[in-house]
């Protein structure tokens, strides 16, 4: 276990794991913890000088700029070995919140353009994923290797966002958006005595989103991949070992 907590910027990294062992088989656990907290206050002054003299001063005041969040993320993880196969099983859950991220700032104008104007943003935002990938590998005879390989991904985001300015209107904007991806991997490896190795590699990933928006703008949307590839390599290596009397010539 580790932590560190900063009390000055109001933060903290923790990080729990624990490992059981039992023969070749191995069972892990890893939780991590990140949370932040921030009450700034900015003070920002811009003169600008344009072509024939003009001037314009522009003084603006964040005051204040509040941001708080917390990022959780478990993993749990299983492998065991055999005499002719590796297998392993991996699970995941990550959860990312900011309650808020408020910024406040009041501007004043003089010279060229004189006035004031105040805008505030405020947003707020939450996302949560799941994951499993499993890997099989089996060690078969006359130097061969094939490897499985699968992973899918859940995942959920909230997102919404408001800005409003002295003599403009508001905007709002609300997202949702729920994703799902799909991956396996199928590869092949065999090496020869000679020295040539071949491998090849099938691959497909699938990915979808949707995706929602409300407030000043309604709109939805939806998003489909699937793409397949497939790949030889063939390669060579040779070892030469000189001896040292041809090495003493050279």
């Amino acid at each position: 276990m580790s932590a560190k907590e900063s009390f000055i910027y109001n933060s903290g990294d923790y990080l729990a794991s624990v490992d059981f062992s039992k023969g070749k088989s191995r069972f892990q656990i890893i939780y991590s913890n990140d949370r932040g907290k921030s009450h700034d206050k900015q003070t920002i002054e811009n003169r600008y000088v344009f072509d024939g003299g003009g001037t314009l001063l522009k003084n603006a005041e964040v005051n204040p700029q509040k941001i708080k969040k917390t990022d959780n993320v478990l993993n749990l993880r299983y492998s065991t070995v055999g005499k002719s196969y590796r297998f392993s099983v991996t699970g995941g859950f990550a959860d990312t919140y900011t309650p808020y991220n408020d910024k406040t700032q009041s501007t004043i104008y003089d010279g060229t353009y004189q006035g004031s104007a105040m805008t505030v943003n405020k947003s707020h935002s939450y996302g949560k994923a799941f994951s499993l990938k499993t890997n099989y590998t089996f060690w078969l005879p006359k130097d061969q290797i094939i490897d499985l390989t699968a992973s899918a991904g859940l995942g959920r985001n909230l997102y919404h966002y408001m800005y409003q300015e002295t003599s403009q209107h508001d905007i709002n904007t609300g997202t949702k958006e729920n994703n799902t991806s799909l991956t396996a991997i199928i590869q092949y490896f065999k090496t020869f005595k000679s020295g040539l190795s071949f491998s090849t590699i099938l691959k497909n990933d699938y990915t979808k989103y949707n995706d929602s928006y409300d407030g000043s703008i309604s709109e939805s949307q939806k998003l489909k991949t699937n793409v397949s590839s497939l790949l030889f390599q063939l390669s060579r290596q040779d070892c030469y070992m000189p001896t040292f009397q041809q090495e003493h010539q050279t």
